[in-house]
């Protein structure tokens, strides 16, 4: 499994680069030639665009092709359900990772898509996005009440049991504890 993601992720990152750097030369070579060039990938990243009802591509950068669909029909449906903005964390890292075999869900690496993302609000408390986040499936939730410029919480899909934490300041330094800490 671990050498598949490796493969997928040298074999995205080539696929990106040529799009990238081809421009409006492949463009033209597709239509001149009535061919994709690259018909696996194409069909792959050109059917990523799904409807999301609060988010867009630009959103996610430069991430948004390997975004999980998953983790993006659950994040779409858990902004639905929280009822007020949902912002991606504009910290570093908040979406992909490159970690080599680390085992964060944002590692690109590691899972060949991100599957994770850190994400902020205001206007509801991080217990009830906490309740929601757990109606809508996500499988890793941690609480974060100390991010800055909000409050914050991280939401994943890893294929394991439910994992809850949170990350709450003591003495000037985080401290991961059991999820119910952050609501205090």
């Amino acid at each position: 499994m671990k050498l598949t993601a490796a493969i997928l992720a040298t074999i995205t990152s080539w696929y990106l680069f040529q799009r990238l750097t081809a421009g409006n030369q492949y463009a033209e070579f597709k239509s001149n030639n009535n061919d994709t060039g690259f018909s696996l990938l194409d069909s792959i990243f050109e059917t990523k665009p799904m409807q999301l009802r609060y988010f867009t591509a630009a959103e996610f950068g430069e991430w948004w092709p390997l975004m999980s669909t998953e983790l993006l029909t659950k994040l779409d449906e858990f902004r639905h359900q929280l009822g007020v903005p949902v912002r991606i964390s504009p910290a570093s890292g908040a979406l992909g990772r490159r970690m080599g075999m680390a085992t964060s869900q944002h590692n690109v690496d590691l899972w060949g898509e991100v599957r994770a993302v850190d994400v902020m609000f205001e206007g509801v408390s991080l217990e009830r996005g906490y309740q929601v986040a757990k109606e809508v499936g996500f499988s890793g939730i941690g609480a974060y009440p100390d991010w800055k410029p909000s409050k914050g919480m991280h939401l994943d899909v890893r294929q394991a049991p439910l994992a809850l934490w949170s990350g709450v300041l003591e003495s000037g330094k985080q401290v991961y504890k059991g999820i119910t800490s952050a609501f205090a």
